[in-house]
């Protein structure tokens, strides 16, 4: 249990709290002793009234000068008296707790004082501090609390701020101060970091309940040096709110604009649409137009190659073992180039190759195209060919061998389509 020591100033205060008290012995009268939980800063001009009726303000009950007087009551007479902090850690702790918690105060132990030591000294001492300086410590802490987060502070950096359409410079605050302090190379560090940021751990206002007497000090001069600063400080909030207010109304504005031009957008969405599938049907309409006229000239091409070397590439084809060929088995200009390649092999005198002759044979054997039909439709209602003979015709190779075999009996020179008419049929239906 915690015990007052025989040094001199413990020896006066068990004297003297024996003559206030009715026991007779210490053991005894030091159960009649509490603390109240009430405290004062003894820096004030004006002391509470238990303070001035104790007669000995700035001193200990025991005499010793203290700073913070603590309020101690004897339960048994009422007697009052003052002590200071280091004599309110003693004894006087553990009645106060007994009575607190409900218990006898014999079932209290050191650790028990301890810990109301530690959680409620501090608590009353801050309590003491605010009373005498909390209304001077608000009214500076707010007059500085944002113009110290830049000048006590580095630039670590650059972000775009989309409020005020710009970078803006990234700060941190200083943690630890440099200098000679009230001279001009003085840098104090960050006071929000040192009193109530919530990234320090360590924060004053977390730890102890009252600004320290380095943190306290740099306040006051911090307050009373800034007005220079603090006014251009608060210029540049100005400016700052006002770019929000004009950045936000340009932005007000554009999204107004935005949103008619998509009122807009929607209301000729119809006509739009209109258009686009009347521009997308010409575009088809002139692509098809000019396949077909692509096609009817590399027929013409394949035509008019066939009626200068006729006698060469009859020749050639039967050489090959390959009925004539012309525009007829080609249904795009791929077949085209294939033919007119052949065709100029053969003339030429040059190697059609394997590959060409085993290309050619894979295209010929495919359905036979739609003049191919045509043609030997024309045979079989002529009674040239019979039904047996149409029906079993499914290739072009096919296809392509008899009609070169009743040539002379179809209206039709070799290599020539009547492609003129077909362009001008595809025109009419579009």
């Amino acid at each position: 249990m915690r015990q007052l020591g025989n040094g001199r100033w413990d020896r006066i205060l068990i004297r003297k709290m024996l003559e206030l008290s009715e026991a007779d012995t210490w053991e005894e009268a030091k159960e009649e002793w509490k603390a109240t939980g009430d405290v004062w800063w003894g820096s004030s001009n004006s002391a509470p009234e238990w303070v001035v009726n104790s007669g000995h303000r700035g001193q200990c009950l025991c005499g010793h000068r203290v700073v913070y007087h603590f309020r101690i009551v004897n339960m048994e007479n009422g007697n009052e008296e003052v002590v200071g902090s280091d004599h309110i850690t003693a004894y006087l702790v553990l009645r106060h707790l007994a009575d607190e918690r409900g218990v006898h105060i014999s079932t209290l132990t050191e650790a028990d004082a301890d810990e109301w030591i530690k959680s409620h000294v501090a608590d009353m001492k801050a309590e003491a501090w605010f009373a005498e300086n909390g209304e001077m410590f608000n009214q500076y802490f707010e007059k500085v609390k944002l113009l110290d987060q830049q000048e006590n502070a580095k630039i670590i950096g650059w972000v775009y701020d989309r409020s005020l359409n710009r970078s803006v410079a990234k700060y941190k605050p200083i943690k630890k101060g440099s200098g000679t302090f009230g001279h001009r190379n003085y840098q104090m560090a960050s006071i929000v970091w040192r009193w109530n940021a919530l990234e320090n751990p360590k924060r004053q206002s977390l730890t102890r309940g009252y600004p320290n007497d380095k943190l306290w000090a740099d306040l006051i001069y911090f307050a009373n040096t800034c007005d220079a600063k603090l006014k251009r400080f608060n210029e540049q909030l100005a400016e700052q709110a006002e770019r929000r207010r004009e950045v936000a109304r340009q932005r007000a504005e554009s999204e107004e604009r935005r949103r008619q031009q998509q009122i807009a957008w929607e209301a000729g969405r119809e006509e739009r649409e209109r258009k686009a599938a009347e521009e997308m049907k010409r575009r088809i309409a002139a692509e098809r137009r000019q396949k077909i006229l692509a096609h009817k000239r590399k027929n013409e091409r394949i035509h008019n190659y066939w009626k200068q070397h006729s006698d060469t590439l009859l020749q050639m084809c039967d050489y090959y073992g390959v009925p004539p060929l012309d525009g007829i088995v080609c249904v795009n200009s791929t077949e085209q180039n294939t033919i007119l390649f052949i065709y100029e092999c053969m003339v030429l005198g040059n190697n059609i190759g394997t590959s060409n002759l085993r290309g050619l044979e894979r295209m010929m054997g495919s359905f036979s195209t739609t003049k191919q039909r045509e043609l030997l439709d024309n045979l079989l209602t002529k009674e040239i060919i019979s039904k047996s003979e149409h029906k079993d015709i499914q290739t072009r190779m096919q296809a392509q061998k008899m009609i070169a075999q009743h040539l002379g009996e179809l209206d039709y020179e070799w290599g020539a389509l009547n492609t003129e008419n077909k362009v001008e049929e595809t025109r009419e239906r579009d």
